[in-house]
């Protein structure tokens, strides 16, 4: 029994092997199994998203994706230099992990546009994943260094900084218009510049810059884009307080009433912001501050509130943020009382005789004047004419004057006077007027 049950057992080798070709089990597979196995591309694996692409540089862009794997894989960059719907050719391939890489090969003009697929190897087997979005970009100058600010000697502040970008066509210069606000473009420089002066500063206030290249780029189409670098850093500076103006001359005051005094001078600096009116009524001993008027203003002062008969001095400075000049020459004047009870008698029709109280001991003399008004009478033309003339200028200590009328416009002057006033008169100016009507 036992001879019998190995007999039975013993087959032959032919016989096993056409057994297990057509068993359920496999064999190893031939060399060219292999190969096809190797080379087939079925997508297996969740693929890369949030693929972007972006520019800091004309020689570079930088692309990168979110790994949505969840075994080790590596990545294909592909590349379409014609926009999106251009046709994509593998780039570059990452390491295991990596989800990033910057594209070196790259110039100026239409965008580069990016996808990435995730590939995994098993063996001699490779999977790869479908593609992520597609982003796009297209390379910017690169951004200006070493940008400093420096402020000058005089009223102003030197921007600098280092030129990087061969493709640029200006540079744009932002300030920032408040501590801590947003910064607007404040000027345009052309291309390869390295420095701009801003002249449009406040003295002793601090001001912030950033520099940023520009590209512009004309299509055929005649339509214009414009690219821009990152900024730079940001550089600061406080610009400077002015030299202190030159002090002002020929400083001239005269009476302009019995208690008043108006002072003119002469402006030599354009640095100026103001001039200071300074008063002393000692000879010069002690000087006060009578008043303060801008360059803005009308170039004079006028003292009001003076004592009649009483001697004044007057000088000037000019002031900015920088300091305060040296005082001007000084100019003395003793404003001088005013005549009273003025009369004005008519001896004839055309004769008129004056008369007054001198009541000023330091007078250079009296002075009459004539005010009219008249219309055109020969109907030529119409209009109003106004003004006034002087009518005689007579020594210290007068107290009368006859007058003989002449003709004003049409007629006798009578026709066209209004009335008349006296004055005394000293230092190149005058009193107070007293008037008088016409008898």
């Amino acid at each position: 029994m036992r001879l019998r049950a190995l007999t039975h057992l013993m087959v032959p080798a032919s016989a096993v092997l056409i057994s297990a070709c057509e068993g359920p089990q496999p064999l190893e597979p031939s060399a060219t199994d292999v190969s096809v196995a190797s080379t087939r591309s079925v997508p297996q694996q969740t693929g890369p998203y949030g693929a972007t692409a972006s520019s800091s540089s004309d020689t570079r862009i930088d692309v990168s994706w979110q790994d949505n794997s969840t075994k080790p894989t590596s990545f294909e960059v592909h590349r379409s230099i014609n926009g999106e719907s251009g046709v994509f050719a593998l780039l570059a391939t990452t390491a295991a992990r990596i989800t990033s890489y910057s594209d070196q090969a790259v110039g100026f003009g239409a965008p580069y546009c990016y996808k990435v697929r995730g590939v995994q190897t098993s063996g001699s087997k490779t999977t790869n994943s479908a593609f992520s979005n597609t982003a796009c970009a297209a390379t910017v100058p690169s951004a200006p260094t070493n940008v400093a600010a420096v402020a000058a000697p005089a009223t102003y502040v030197n921007i600098s900084w280092e030129d990087n970008s061969s493709i640029e066509t200006g540079y744009q210069v932002l300030r920032e218009v408040w501590s801590g606000g947003q910064f607007f473009l404040h000027a345009t420089t052309p291309a390869n510049a390295v420095a701009h002066a801003d002249d449009a500063v406040r003295d002793g206030t601090q001001y912030c810059y950033q520099v940023r290249a520009v590209r512009k780029l004309d299509h055929p189409d005649g339509s214009v884009t414009y690219s821009y670098s990152a900024p730079s850093s940001t550089a600061c500076a406080t610009a400077p307080l002015p030299l202190p103006p030159v002090a002002p001359s020929n400083t001239i005051a005269r009476p302009s009433s019995s208690t008043t005094a108006t002072v003119a001078w002469t402006d030599n600096s354009p640095r100026a912001d103001g001039f200071r009116n300074y008063r002393s009524t000692d000879e010069g001993t002690v000087w006060i501050l009578a008043g303060t008027v801008t360059r803005m203003q009308w170039q004079g002062f006028e003292d009001t509130g003076r004592q009649t008969e009483q001697r004044v001095c007057y000088r000037v400075t000019a002031f900015n943020a920088g300091g305060e000049s040296p005082p001007s020459n000084a100019s003395c004047i003793t404003p001088p009382a005013f005549p009273t009870n003025v009369t004005a008698t008519r001896l004839d029709a055309q004769t008129i005789e004056f008369k007054w109280n001198d009541n000023s001991s330091i007078e250079e003399g009296y002075q009459i004047w004539m005010t009219w008004g008249y219309g055109v009478c020969d109907g030529a033309s119409a209009g109003w004419y106004e003004g006034e003339d002087l009518v005689v200028e007579l020594p210290p200590g007068s107290t009368s004057y006859r007058h003989t009328e002449v003709s004003v416009g049409c007629g006798y002057e009578n026709q066209g006077v209004n009335g008349y006033y006296i004055v005394s008169t000293k230092d190149g100016g005058r009193s107070s007027a007293m008037g008088v009507p016409i008898p």
